[in-house]
Order: structure tokens, then C-alpha cells, then sequence
């Protein structure tokens, strides 16, 4: 397009002189920085300056070459355009002046510069046409710039996600169609009202900080946030901010790149719901395996303590005993895994001798040991103490000397060293066994995590380690493996921080040869498992106690008030009333208040523990119990509460 100015054609110069001589025009125009050149009266170039050569890429032939320096010229749409047809011939013909008429001009090595050009006509005092004069802006960059710009302005526009700038006082300057989509108000809605127009109410404080951090010139990576929408439904949005700066560097406002995240939000939900109900559905199974397994094991210590002459020989007995114990392991191991993946487990500390962490995990492991006739050796430096709990780092210790034996074939070597290594204590559980293949033993620490280790392994869940190496963990101790290969043994340490300091003597252990003597009580069992609450039934009786039996909370409720007992062995999921209601109730009554309350159930969480403690009860302890510390209880030597 050409746009011609408005002097009449055959005008002369306003001041009535005439042209300036040809040395004047080439002193002028080697003082121009922007690319001129001149063309007398027929359109043949007569002079140029240094500025135009280099933007043709060539010097003309004066006098030769014609209209323009370049040697082929285009339109803007890439149709060629004759030197005849060009801005610079118009300008003569016509006599008027054109601004801003954009060509194209290809230079000899092949390039292309879009040029805007600007001829002038020149005329002498007479008002004769004397030529023309040029002057050239290689508009290359601009157009680029403004094709960059209008690209970027159809991909703001095109975006699914909602592009938003605003200034730094927080009023918004654009607003495209993701954002219409995202927020409902359209642009012209939004547009000059401040971005508080879809920040909830709680989360106003949010935008002060954010136009703070956007001053500093500081870019804000996806900070995931909640806004309204015009609705006034709530959205999950995932926002990345960043500065807009001028051309001198300063910080003008801000551009806002805000996504829908609320499927990955509602997703995430979903997953941590599974997790919930896979937690519930552990501790569930949990409490139904615990209900079979606690008359099974109350009947076989009833047989143990009363002999058995029956056909059945005592190594079945002993075997019974041994998978009961195992069973209730795993589940114990299931539940603990449960409570260390949400950060509930509960570390009881003290200071320890870790002789006793060793000999309590050596009594647990020895049946398995003897059963397959291994030998297992101890090295152990004595009076090293640590800071944990007894409980879980002798499940530990026991669980490695458990797989050491089920992994080494019969009959083989276990060793067991303990050994100072500056302030730590290093116990290394050796084997001569089967061993673990190099690439296998990256994962075996992986919950659920199961070798294929050949027909002389015992089957597991995948479990024991996983869990061992979390327990060590809350010590702040680590649990690490060495292994030649298969066939070569293997070789576990657990490293634990030394206690360094000097401790008075622990404890020792109460055996039940030394509690009080047992005394008659009046018992009273309260389970809707009738085999569970008859075994135990049988068992004090045998104990020479008084027992009255109730499978219903009401029932429980009229019997306790004739027998007055002394301790109450009550089970919580009742069909009629819960055992808390039951426990709460006995509480106010006159020989409630004195009464030993001992829930027996197959809930064993950290909430099932408070509550039963908010009802009343003095003891909380899980099933399949531990019958001496409940016949210890029962005799007058209570064991830890809850």
C-alpha cells in the first residue's frame, strides 16, 4: 500500500531556490545514518550513501541502474514487482511524495529484506521535476516482530489454559478465552477489575504476597491454589506467574498462566481413600483373624498346663503352637506397615542393654532354629546400651535370625556378631545360605517384595524386611546387606547410635515365678465368639477362679450386677451394645469403680486404644492375648497399661 502526500504535482522548493548541487547532496548524504540515495528526473540512480549500499547488499552502477539499488524486487505477498512498478517510478510519474511503501528487495547473496520506502519528488524554483530522493527503513526486524507478536497473541488466544496479565496493582490488562473457560466471566467482564474478582474470601492474603514476589522480578513455578469461578464454585488451578518487563528492564506487571488441575486434585483424593480403605481392610482382616486365633491359643495352653494323654503326639502340639505364634506375627506385621506408612507407630524408648534386645530375639528365633537343626554362634561384646524400644528392635533382630534360618538349607551356621564400631553399635546376622543374586538385592528391602530362591525356602509375605528396615530407620539406624551371590550366604547389619553415656542398671525382667501369689477372683468374660469366651472360661477355672460367662452386652450388664466381679475380660464389637457403652456403664455403678476392666479385642489402632480408654478401661489388649500377662494380671501383677 502507498500513501501520497498531498502537494500539488510540479511544486517547487517552499523557499524558491533551487536544488542543492549534485556536491552537496553527496556531502549530505554521507552525514545520513538511514539509507538514501537520489534518482534525477528519469529515474536513474545518481548518488547513495554507505547506509543504502549495505542494505542492498551492492553498490548501483550510477547512472546505469534504475529506480531502485537492489536487483530484483518483490511485493510483501512474494509476487514480483517490475522497477518500472516500483514506489520510487510512481513518485516521478505522479509528482507527489509516498510514504511508507513497503517492497521487498532480494540481495545478491539470496537474502530478503522487507524495506519501506519513502520517495520524494524534488523540483527546481522554475517548478521543472528535478528527481527524486529516497530515504529507506529496513522494516525486516519490525514486521518479524509484529508476525512474532501476532503469532503469540493467536496462541494466547487458542490456549485451553487461561493466560491473564495484570498490572502490579493487581488489575487485570488481558484476558483470553482459556481464562473465559476456566473462571466464566468473559473478557470484557473481567477486564479492568482486579484479579480479587476470583480469589475466594480465605485466600485474599494470597495476592499481596504474590505481587511482593512479582516486584522482586521473582517467577512463581506452579503454586497450586483455590479460585472462584463466576458461579461461585470452587476450582483447583495450578498457577505459574511471571514478570513482564519493559524495554528498559523494569517490571511492569505480570503474566498468569493458570491450569485446571481439579482431575489430578479429585484423583489424588481418590487414591489416599484407597489407601484409607486398604488400612481398614488390613486392620479388619486383622481383627477376623484374631477372633479364631484366641480360643485356638487359649485351648492349647489349656493343654499344655493340664498334660495331654490323648493320641495325639506332643510334637503336634508344639507345631500348633508354633504356627499360631506365626500367624499372629504376620499379622502384627501387616498392622505395623499399616501404622508406619501414616507416621503412627509409636516408639516406647529407654535406655537398652542390647545384650537383651539379643537374647529376647534368640528366644523367639530358637524353636525355628532347632526344628532345622542349625548352629548358631555368638560373638558379643558385653555393656553396650542404646536408646530405642525393646520391643521393636527385638522384632528386628528376631526377624533376621528368622530369615536366616528359613533361608539356609539344613543343617547350616548362623552367626551372630555384636560389635562396637566408634559410636555405634554394629549386630550382624551371618548365614552360610542360599544367598540373594546382585541384581535382586536392591529390592529385597520393597514391600511385598518376594525371591524366587528355589524349593529349600520357606514362603513369606514380602513383609519382614521392608518392615525391619523402617523400624531401624525410626532408631536412626540403618539396616544394610551383603551378599556374594547365590549359593554364598548372606550377611545383614544393623548399625544403631550408641547410648555413650553412663546408665543405672535397667530393670530386670519380672518372671511369673516371682508376682505375687494368685489369689481367687470372680471373672467375668463378655465375648459374642462363644468358643473364644468358653476357652477362656475353662482356663480360669482351671486356675482355680470364679467365672460367670456373657456373649451380649445387655446380658453382661444384669449378670455383672449379681456377680460383682472382680475383673471384667470384655470383648468391644458386640452385637447389641459395644463393649466401650458396657465398660462405661459398669463404671458408674458402686463395684464398677473398683473393678479391673481389660478390653479383649481384635482393634488394635492407636484411636481403638484411646477410646477404649476414654470408656474406662483399665487394660487394652489385642487378640489372640498374651495368656501369661493376662493370668499375671488376673493374679495381681498388672502389666503396662494401653
Amino acid at each position: 500500500m502507498t500513501h501520497s502526500s498531498n502537494a500539488p504535482a510540479g511544486a517547487a522548493p517552499s523557499n524558491g531556490e533551487a536544488p542543492p548541487s549534485a556536491g552537496q547532496w553527496a556531502k549530505l548524504l554521507r552525514h545520513l545514518p538511514a539509507p538514501v540515495y537520489l534518482c534525477d528526473a528519469d529515474g536513474y540512480i545518481t548518488d547513495c550513501n554507505q547506509a543504502a549500499i549495505d542494505l542492498w547488499g551492492r553498490a548501483p552502477t550510477l547512472g546505469q541502474d534504475r529506480w531502485q539499488g537492489c536487483l530484483r524486487l518483490f511485493q510483501t505477498d512474494g509476487q514480483p514487482l517490475p522497477l518500472e512498478q516500483s514506489p520510487t517510478a510512481h513518485a516521478l510519474r505522479s509528482g507527489q511524495a509516498i510514504h511508507d511503501a513497503e517492497v521487498v528487495i532480494e540481495r545478491p547473496d539470496g537474502t530478503r529484506r522487507i524495506v519501506r520506502i519513502n520517495p520524494s519528488p524534488i523540483f527546481d524554483a522554475s517548478g521543472k521535476l528535478w528527481g527524486v530522493v529516497n530515504q529507506m527503513m529496513d522494516a525486516t526486524l519490525f514486521k518479524e516482530a509484529d508476525h512474532a507478536r501476532a503469532r503469540l497473541a493467536a496462541i494466547v488466544e487458542s490456549s485451553e489454559d487461561a493466560i491473564i496479565s495484570k498490572d502490579l496493582n493487581g488489575v487485570i490488562q488481558t484476558w483470553n478465552r482459556g481464562a473465559e473457560k476456566l473462571f466464566g466471566y468473559m473478557a470484557e467482564e473481567a477486564i479492568g477489575q482486579p484479579t480479587t474478582l476470583i480469589i475466594p474470601e480465605d485466600r485474599l492474603s494470597e495476592e499481596p504476597d504474590v505481587l511482593a514476589r512479582i516486584r522482586r522480578g521473582e517467577v512463581i513455578h506452579q503454586f497450586e491454589t483455590i479460585r472462584r469461578r463466576k458461579d461461585g464454585t470452587l476450582i483447583h488451578i495450578s498457577l505459574t506467574i511471571s514478570p513482564i518487563r519493559d524495554r528498559n528492564g523494569l517490571v511492569t506487571g505480570a503474566s498468569k498462566f493458570a491450569r485446571d488441575i481439579g482431575d489430578r486434585v479429585r484423583y489424588e483424593q481418590q487414591l489416599r481413600d484407597a489407601d484409607r480403605k486398604k488400612d481398614e481392610f488390613i486392620a479388619t482382616m486383622a481383627h477376623e483373624l484374631r477372633n479364631p486365633l484366641a480360643p485356638l491359643k487359649t485351648s492349647l495352653h489349656l493343654i499344655r498346663m493340664t498334660g495331654y494323654s490323648g493320641q495325639v503326639p506332643r510334637s503336634t502340639l508344639e507345631m500348633m503352637e508354633r504356627q499360631v505364634e506365626h500367624l499372629g506375627r504376620l499379622v502384627e506385621d501387616l498392622l505395623d506397615l499399616s501404622r508406619l506408612s501414616y507416621g503412627t507407630i509409636e516408639l516406647r524408648r529407654q535406655s537398652l542393654p542390647v545384650g537383651d534386645i539379643v537374647s529376647d530375639a534368640i528366644e523367639i528365633a530358637s524353636p525355628k532354629i532347632q526344628a532345622k537343626d542349625h548352629r548358631l554362634e555368638l560373638k558379643m561384646i558385653p555393656n553396650l546400651r542404646v536408646h530405642g524400644d525393646l520391643t521393636r528392635l527385638v522384632q528386628v533382630l528376631a526377624n533376621l535370625l528368622n530369615n536366616a534360618c528359613k533361608f539356609t538349607p539344613k543343617p547350616g551356621l548362623i552367626q551372630l556378631v555384636v560389635e562396637r564400631a566408634g559410636d555405634s553399635v554394629r549386630i550382624r546376622v551371618i548365614d552360610d545360605g542360599i544367598g540373594i543374586a546382585p541384581e535382586n538385592q536392591k529390592v529385597v528391602f520393597g514391600m511385598f517384595e518376594r525371591l524366587a530362591t528355589g524349593a529349600t525356602a520357606e514362603s513369606g509375605m514380602g513383609i519382614g524386611l521392608s518392615l525391619a528396615q523402617r523400624l531401624v530407620a525410626l532408631h536412626s539406624g540403618t539396616i544394610e546387606l551383603r551378599s556374594e551371590g547365590l549359593g554364598k550366604g548372606t550377611e545383614f547389619t544393623v548399625t544403631l547410635p550408641l547410648e555413650l553415656e553412663t546408665r543405672s542398671a535397667a530393670p530386670a525382667k519380672v518372671h511369673a515365678a516371682e508376682t505375687e501369689t494368685s489369689r481367687q477372683r470372680r471373672i467375668l468374660i463378655v465375648d459374642d465368639n462363644e468358643d473364644a469366651a468358653d476357652s477362656l472360661a475353662i482356663l480360669f477355672q482351671f486356675l482355680g477362679h470364679e467365672i460367670a460367662v456373657a456373649h451380649r452386652g445387655d446380658t453382661a450388664l444384669s449378670t455383672a450386677d449379681q456377680f460383682r466381679p472382680d475383673v471384667v475380660m470384655l470383648d468391644i464389637g458386640l452385637p447389641d451394645l459395644s463393649g466401650n457403652e458396657v465398660a462405661a456403664r459398669m463404671r458408674k455403678t458402686e463395684w464398677g469403680q473398683s473393678a479391673t476392666l481389660v478390653a479383649l479385642t481384635g482393634w488394635g489402632q492407636a484411636d481403638d486404644r484411646q477410646k477404649t480408654r476414654a470408656a474406662g478401661f483399665d487394660f487394652h489388649m489385642v487378640k489372640p492375648v498374651d495368656l501369661d500377662a493376662l493370668e499375671q494380671l488376673v493374679g495381681g501383677s498388672k502389666p503396662t497399661r494401653h
